[in-house]
């Protein structure tokens, strides 16, 4: 029987090296964090302690806060520090109890002994329409705002709105309903932290929260146990 003629055989250490040297060219993957809370439970947060009532009712977190002064805050992953992300997540103010209710992103807080500290906020108020970006930084003699940066919106009371934030260094992004509506350069702010954990929150005003996404180097496996999202990344009716 005649015998086929072989090919030469290649050396498989020349393929390994291309392959090799064109993944080292990709970033490391972020991790990403999904939840639509339809399970009920809050795996991956953990409820400030100073929050008024925070629960999850038909497949959404419901945030009710009487006194916008006291933040009720939806921290991520037991407070997790958190450098640089996007998040997303659709919200609603429900009703309000007091004449300056809003939902807001907390971010990059970094506390020191309970007494002083500074972190990031993006809040967005039906009444007044407006989007505040802003630090808030507080020692025992009371808080202050740098850093403020304001925008007219529309944000109508018992509606979905889809919110995306990203930060990036010094740099914040932030768009509503898929419009972008804020670019923020907080590089003349010495007081930002570089670091720190991130949460939902309400003040005087029931906000329901929903199909929240972040995405982040941050996360790992390891960290959390990611839930798996069915409409997360649109606007739920």
């Amino acid at each position: 029987m005649k015998r086929r003629n072989q090919q030469p055989k290649t050396n498989s250490l020349w393929l390994l090296i291309p392959l090799c040297l064109l993944l080292a060219s990709f970033p490391a993957l972020a991790g990403t964090f999904r939840d639509d809370f339809e399970d009920g439970n809050l795996k991956g947060w953990l409820i400030d302690e100073e929050a008024e009532t925070i629960e999850i009712i038909n497949g959404e977190v419901v945030i009710t806060d009487f006194d916008r002064d006291i933040v009720s805050q939806l921290w991520f992953n037991n407070k997790q520090k958190m450098t640089n992300f996007t998040v997303s997540f659709d919200g609603k103010v429900i009703r309000s109890f007091d004449s300056w209710p809003y939902m807001w992103l907390y971010f990059r807080v970094n506390e020191v002994n309970n007494v002083e500290g500074c972190g990031a906020v993006v809040s967005l108020s039906p009444n007044p329409n407006v989007m505040w970006c802003h630090l808030i930084c507080w020692n025992a003699g009371g808080f202050w705002l740098p850093g403020v940066h304001e925008v007219p919106i529309n944000l109508t009371l018992n509606t979905w709105h889809h919110v995306t934030i990203k930060m990036e260094v010094v740099n914040l992004t932030v768009w509503l309903n898929d419009e972008l509506m804020q670019k923020v350069d907080w590089s003349d702010q010495p007081s930002l932290p570089k670091t720190g954990p991130l949460g939902l929150g309400a003040g005087g005003a029931e906000v329901h929260f929903d199909n929240f996404v972040i995405i982040s180097d941050d996360i790992r496996p390891v960290q959390i146990e990611a839930k798996l999202a069915t409409n997360w990344g649109r606007i739920k009716r």
